[in-house]
């Protein structure tokens, strides 16, 4: 094999590598996830531990519903914030209380 080819070659190998590496660090811990929530769902019932819907479901509306009240906080301190910045455009260096 010449030494052009294997350039080529040793070229394309560390571009695919590198590309397949960026995709794990991106997207490996939803593959992960993922990957796992398949197989619960496939092989759990073989294993005497099924996927109870009912039971997933609940769990979900449970998380949710208790995420509404920081949500909600939160929305209301970053409208706060847009006001603040809206009402002095020139980030308080305009402020007339303010002082020197």
């Amino acid at each position: 094999m010449s030494d052009l080819v294997r350039s080529r070659c040793t070229g394309a190998l560390i571009a695919l590598g590198r590309a397949v590496a960026t995709f794990l660090e991106e997207y490996g811990y939803w593959v992960v996830l993922i990957g796992e929530s398949l197989y619960w769902i496939v092989i759990g019932p073989f294993k005497q531990r099924p996927v109870r819907p009912a039971a997933a479901v609940a769990e979900m509306m449970d998380i949710g519903v208790a995420a509404v009240p920081i949500v909600c906080m939160l929305s209301f301190a970053i409208g706060v914030m847009l006001a603040i910045a809206a009402h002095f455009p020139g980030g308080g260096n305009d402020c007339p209380n303010k002082a020197h």
